[in-house]
């Protein structure tokens, strides 16, 4: 595909986006660009940060030295600065990022995640630590995960800064399994709580004291649509306490 082809299909997706979601006319896009990065408060119990982590991003590294340079950036510099300040000058008790890929640290080769992106995710952590109750929400990659967000993920007895509660896909790759080729990757590191391979949703209830996180799984999608819906995992994280506690 030719670069103008590229920005051409690029310019019609942002239109698309722009046309079907419900976004305010700070997200207008302009031919090939658009801000999709965007704030929201629900009054003083929770400021949501959604950002983009597709557009702005560098690109694949060539190597380890480029993957841990110092400058490289998952969310280009005007959106670190935004997101920072808005997280450290935030007057809400919970402060939620919405994000498109897994913060927490993996394996070093999942350079499509913030694993790609290491001094990127410390600089993020680093803001984390300077606001309330900070919680990352991610979709991508098809699987439940719960994980705490360390400040050090090379230390697993470092200080907990938050919490990652990530969102399995509704229907993408078929049925799933609670346990699957990816599980021992995930579960090896202490911060992951809970890997669930199959099909379903996250039901966060929220009050001023505790964030309740429901791991929601079917057993199948594609026999037919009549699935039961149940309670794979149920996580408490209370106010000023972050972490993942496992409840009944």
């Amino acid at each position: 595909m030719s670069p103008a082809h590229f920005r051409h299909r690029r310019a019609a997706a942002y239109r698309a986006f722009y046309e079907h979601l419900p976004l305010s006319l700070d997200a207008l896009p302009e031919g090939p660009d658009g801000r999709v990065h965007r704030r929201f408060d629900v009054g003083s119990l929770a400021r949501f940060n959604v950002l983009d982590t597709r557009q702005h991003r560098d690109p694949v590294p060539a190597d380890p030295a480029e993957q841990h340079a110092e400058a490289r950036t998952m969310l280009g510099r005007e959106q670190e600065e935004w997101i920072y300040g808005g997280m450290s000058g935030s007057p809400a008790t919970w402060n939620f990022v919405a994000n498109g890929v897994a913060v927490a640290a993996i394996t070093e080769d999942r350079v499509g995640q913030w694993d790609g992106y290491p001094a990127a995710r410390r600089r993020l952590i680093e803001a984390m630590q300077r606001t309330s109750n900070p919680v990352v929400l991610t979709g991508d990659i098809h699987k439940h995960v719960a994980a705490e967000l360390k400040a050090d993920f090379a230390d697993p007895a470092s200080r907990t800064v938050g919490v990652e509660p990530i969102c399995t896909s509704i229907a993408s790759d078929g049925d799933g399994a609670p346990t699957d080729d990816y599980t021992e990757d995930w579960l090896q590191h202490p911060c992951v709580k809970l890997y669930d391979g199959r099909r379903g949703y996250v039901r966060c209830a929220l009050t001023p004291d505790e964030l309740v996180s429901d791991f929601k799984v079917v057993p199948w999608i594609q026999a037919a649509a009549d699935a039961p819906a149940r309670t794979a995992a149920r996580f408490s994280t209370p106010a000023g306490d972050p972490g993942l506690h496992r409840k009944a």
